[in-house]
């Protein structure tokens, strides 16, 4: 059954068969030396056919542990079905006795599902075997008939047990006793090395249960030297040779229980030998190194020989080696079928006689401590973990009691079996990252106060017209507060009905926008939760903004109406609604007109550019202050701020120039001068205008500047890609080196395809699978994705940076150095992407945040780098060895990058994305995955631009009717002018001089307050100023505002001017 995206992606439908990739079972782990990698032990096809397609909308077509707005491709099968494809010994689901899925439908804590799950989980489920002689006899008897068979036991006991075999059968008695003689017990697992965490459990049961010890690593030595003379493909113990029976000794004779020194080795004293040596000599050890990230390299040892140990007795035990799946079970060493690079051809006829004589009795003996140096790994540093009793007993009942306590001591936790709270933990991240709520809300601020603006210049218009009616109404006897009361209630009724009407129409722009958000927001994201919810809170935000509005409104009328006190009634009958600003007193009092006389005069006719200078100051100290934030609240506020500021720091000034351009006299004015100094006459009325032009300029240009796109040069080292042209991601790890010609000739690429990747770099990064932490995830990531990044790409270098916490030289040259710097306290360095930190993270640098380890426990991050618009957004970059600490069991590549020589790309894409396809192996060019990251950014910009949209049309709109009024009001002037003998083309441009000059400086407010707002992003990389649109932008507002002011001389030219100058 598949749900509808990834049927349609697959273009199936019901009745057509698909082949399912899956990633085959492997209880030893791939990376290890004998971990397989080859195509067919890695990867299995399942083909099944088509049963049903689920609508997305569907609650089981949406299953995914990982909250994401991005809907999964989800494919279900028979889980019967699935073991048996995964060659599964058991129900991967269910115990015999305590089912886990019963635990689950229980419910409980996750801590009460950990202690439930400790209970129901046995030895097998962990992999480990307690060997004692009843369970090594069942492991032989495929048969349950008793006794054994050739067939059963042929190459898989000891030689002294086969000697034994009677009518080639060996009995249960017979094996039974020849294991009871031993005298011991191993611990063993399925993985070939014991976790740290069991070989911690097995210890202190065996402590518990008074059982002695005997740490036991076997490794797998390709040559054992003297000389000239190599011993080929020889097994190696590292144990303490110097205990006693039944674990030891393995010392050679006469040399009672001295201790090893870690720096010499016992040999077998092997017959056919051909290491002729004696004590003191040198002995050459080569291996392959347990864990070399997908390369096998040989490394070689040399030791001191102690002595040689006689072929008998604890010495001539096969037991101390686990199964070596491809080696133990083979009869002939010729026949082996390792993982490695083996050459039958070293083995010759002496070897094959030791193996069928001893089989895997080690040939030579090492200490403890010198083998887990040289052949530990991640995995573990232990093969087996011998036991027995204090005295000598039937070591069935101390393996019984210590099967008990040892799964009493085993942390389901430690086996990677840890308990999340999904629903919690998908009702947190469903906050989202960053509320963009505010960020709206404080964008439409300025879009408010343009708005607002209007309305004081509409409502100031409306009574410059009525200025008679107003001048009646105080004529006849009605006070002046009367009369502002009644204004300001008639203007209430107004706002109030405006205010429900606008609530209706922000329904509606929501529903606009959200529908733009759909159409424009890239990757696949399950669009259909990005709905309209009208009523949320019980309608809380409608009161909220409606009763603000109203004020605000309220208040702006009222600013309004202060022209009533200023004008006498008689002035307002004669429909003057100004006072003449020629120096003189004005009607105020005697103390007023004094005042303009004097020093406090002087300092009231310099306040506006006073008001100006502190504003610039205040601006530029709020902008500097964005410079070292590191919160996005605190940038946010800075660039808020310092916007504001320096819009009204522009207005105070526009204040000073049009009050000065109204005194300004000169016997040279020309027509246009005198249309700038008529934008003086009525200061307040030009002053509205401005604002509204400069608003709307600030919030079109500010947003601009962060408007993004890939970098012509993103395939440079310094760039967001790293100079690295392709990306890939695998659904299944790669453990391998894909750099490798031998290992693609593995994977079954053609010559062809060898060819064409001759000059192919491919960088692996192994991922721990987390929240998307990209701006494509509309969830707040939880547990982020984390990256480790290999010690190639830190020597490397590459990637720019937008902030970091280098200190020396050296890793100021090289940020990458940071990752691997030494540990400082318990918090492990990582970088991550500038935007993912900022918007979706909340944090910083310098910053810590948690993640759980691979037992769930929580290990902090501290953030030591910022990648500037990177392609490692999707999560947080550590170095590979703190990576493999904090996730050992993690195998494999998932996440690649490829350099490719200029002109191949989709050539290397093709092939890679063929030849690897069982793997799912995904290859992306990186500039496509800049691209969708920055148009999320630049689609969230769009919709604050759209405010910005709004608040240019409130401007044109209050510029023409400022245009028109003043015509209007002006009739008679230029009727006197038109007389006096100026032509009509010169009393237009007079309009258009007036009109370019309000457009000009609202368009220069606008855009040099917007240019030094964004500076500290300018600054630190974050935004650009895009000049050519920038050019474009300013160069359309001035076009539609000549357009404006040619409407506005078409009226001048065409009004009845005759009439208007017998009125004057």
């Amino acid at each position: 059954v598949l749900n509808a995206t990834l049927a349609d992606e697959l273009g199936v439908k019901a009745g057509t068969p698909v082949a399912v990739h899956l990633q085959k079972a492997s209880a030893i782990p791939r990376e290890s030396l004998l971990g397989r990698g080859k195509p067919e032990e890695t990867v299995d096809e399942l083909v099944l056919k088509v049963r049903a397609v689920l609508p997305d909308a569907s609650p089981g077509a949406r299953f995914s542990l990982n909250p994401t707005p991005a809907i999964p491709r989800n494919a279900f099968v028979p889980l019967a079905t699935l073991q048996q494809a995964l060659r599964s010994p058991r129900e991967a689901n269910a115990l015999p006795e305590k089912p886990i899925n019963a635990l689950l439908i229980q419910g409980g804590t996750p801590q009460a599902l950990q202690g439930q799950l400790r209970e129901a989980l046995d030895l097998e489920d962990w992999g480990l075997m307690v060997l004692d002689p009843e369970q090594r006899f069942a492991r032989l008897d495929r048969d349950h008939n008793g006794v054994l068979r050739r067939s059963e036991w042929q190459g898989r006991v000891p030689r002294r047990l086969a000697q034994q075999a009677q009518e080639n059968v060996i009995s249960k008695k017979a094996f039974v006793d020849y294991y009871q003689h031993l005298g011991y017990f191993p611990l063993e697992s399925g993985r070939l090395f014991l976790e740290p965490a069991v070989v911690q459990a097995g210890m202190a049961a065996a402590q518990e249960n008074h059982l002695r010890t005997a740490p036991t690593l076997v490794y797998l030595a390709n040559s054992i030297a003297a000389g000239q003379e190599k011993i080929p493909y020889s097994l190696v113990a590292a144990l303490d040779p110097g205990l006693s029976a039944p674990l030891g000794p393995f010392l050679p004779p006469g040399q009672g229980t001295g201790d090893l020194q870690d720096d010499e080795i016992i040999l077998a004293d092997w017959k056919e030998s051909l290491l002729h040596v004696r004590p003191g000599e040198k002995i050459q050890l080569t291996y392959f190194r347990p864990e070399d990230q997908g390369q096998l390299s040989e490394q070689t040892t040399t030791f001191t020989l102690r002595g040689l140990v006689p072929l008998q007795g604890v010495a001539d035990d096969p037991d101390l080696v686990p199964e070596f799946p491809g080696i133990t079970d083979k009869q002939d060493m010729g026949a082996w079928d390792p993982s490695f690079p083996f050459d039958p051809q070293r083995v010759q006829p002496r070897d094959e006689r030791y193996w069928q004589q001893y089989r895997t009795t080690p040939k030579a003996y090492v200490t403890l401590a010198a083998g887990q140096k040289r052949w530990s790994s991640r995995f573990g540093q232990l093969t087996s973990l011998r036991l027995a009793p204090a005295q000598p007993a039937d070591l069935s009942q101390p393996a019984a009691a210590y099967r008990r306590s040892l799964r009493e001591h085993l942390d389901p936790r430690d086996g990677g079996w840890v308990f999340t709270n999904v629903k919690e933990h998908g009702l947190q991240a469903s906050a989202g990252g960053t509320d963009f709520g505010w960020l709206f809300v404080a964008f439409s601020c300025f879009l408010i106060a343009a708005a607002l603006l209007l309305v004081g210049l509409l409502f100031r218009l409306n009574l410059e017209r009525r200025a008679a009616e107003v001048g009646l109404l105080r004529a006849t006897g009605y006070r002046q507060g009367t009369v502002r009361w009644l204004l300001l209630a008639e203007g209430g009724i107004l706002a109030a009905l405006g205010g429900l009407a606008g609530c209706a129409a922000a329904v509606l722009y929501a529903w606009l926008l959200l529908g733009l958000l759909r159409a424009w927001w890239p990757g696949a994201l399950d669009r259909s939760f990005l709905r309209l919810h009208p009523v949320e809170n019980y309608g809380l935000s409608y009161g909220i903004g409606y009763g603000a509005i109203l004020v605000m409104s309220l208040l702006t009328i009222a600013w309004a109406l202060r022209l009533l006190s200023r004008v006498a009634p008689s002035a307002l009958l004669a429909g003057e609604t100004t006072v003449a600003d020629t120096g003189a007193a004005r009607p105020a009092g005697r103390w007023l007109a004094w005042s303009q006389r004097g020093w406090i005069g002087k300092v009231r006719r310099r306040a506006s550019e006073w008001a100006a200078g502190l504003m610039i100051v205040a601006a530029l100290a709020c902008a500097l202050w964005g410079l070292w934030a590191r919160d996005p609240e605190a940038r946010a506020m800075s660039f808020f701020g310092s916007g504001f500021l320096l819009l009204l720091a522009g207005l105070a000034a526009t204040w000073a120039v049009l009050r000065h351009r109204a005194r300004t006299t000169s016997p040279h004015l020309g027509v246009g001068r005198l249309g700038v100094r008529n934008a003086g006459r009525n200061p307040v009325r030009s002053l509205l205008t401005t604002g509204l032009l400069a608003s709307a300029a600030f919030l079109i240009i500010a947003l601009e500047c962060f408007h993004r796109e890939p970098d012509k040069d993103y395939l440079d080292r310094k760039s967001g890609s790293g100079g690295f042209a392709l990306l890939a991601e695998s659904d299944v790890p790669i453990t391998r080196d894909l750099n490798s010609a031998a290992v693609r000739d593995q994977l079954n690429f053609s010559d062809a395809d060898q060819k064409k990747l001759a000059d192919v770099s491919l960088t692996g990064f192994r991922v721990r699978s987390g929240d998307d932490a990209s701006c494509l995830n509309l969830y707040q990531p939880r547990r982020p994705q984390l990256l480790g990044v290999p010690h190639g790409l830190v020597e490397r270098d590459g990637f720019r940076f937008q902030s970091t916490a280098a200190q020396t030289p050296e890793e100021q040259d090289n940020p990458w150095r940071l990752l691997e710097a030494p540990v400082q306290g318990d918090a492990i360095p990582v970088f991550g992407e500038t935007n993912t930190v900022v918007w979706m993270l909340n944090n910083h640098l310098g910053g810590e945040l948690e993640v759980p380890d691979e037992q769930g426990r929580p290990v902090r991050l501290r953030l030591v780098g910022l990648l500037q618009d990177s392609i490692f957004q999707s999560g947080l970059l550590m170095s590979e060895a703190n990576f493999l600490k904090l996730y050992p069991s993690q195998e494999g590549y998932n996440f690649f990058l490829i350099d490719v020589p200029p002109g191949r790309m989709d050539e290397v894409q093709t092939v890679l994305t063929r030849d690897l396809a069982g793997w799912g192996f995904a290859v992306t060019p990186t500039a496509r995955r800049l691209e969708s990251y920055l148009a999320v950014q630049n689609t969230y910009l769009a919709t604050f631009q759209a405010l910005g949209g709004l608040g240019l049309l409130l401007g044109a709109l209050g510029l023409a009717v400022v245009l028109l009024r003043n015509v209007w009001e002006r009739r008679g002037e230029l009727a006197l002018l038109r007389a006096l003998g100026f032509r009509r083309s010169a009393l237009g441009w007079l309009v258009v001089a007036e009109n370019s000059f309000l457009l000009v400086l609202g368009l220069g407010v606008g855009v040099v307050a917007a240019l030094i707002a964004v500076a500290p992003p300018l600054l630190t990389g974050t935004g650009e100023v895009p000049w050519l649109r920038l050019l474009g932008f300013l160069g359309l507002v001035l076009v539609v505002g000549f357009a404006a002011g040619a409407g506005a001389v078409m009226a001048t030219v065409r009004a009845p001017l005759l009439e208007a100058l017998r009125r004057e």
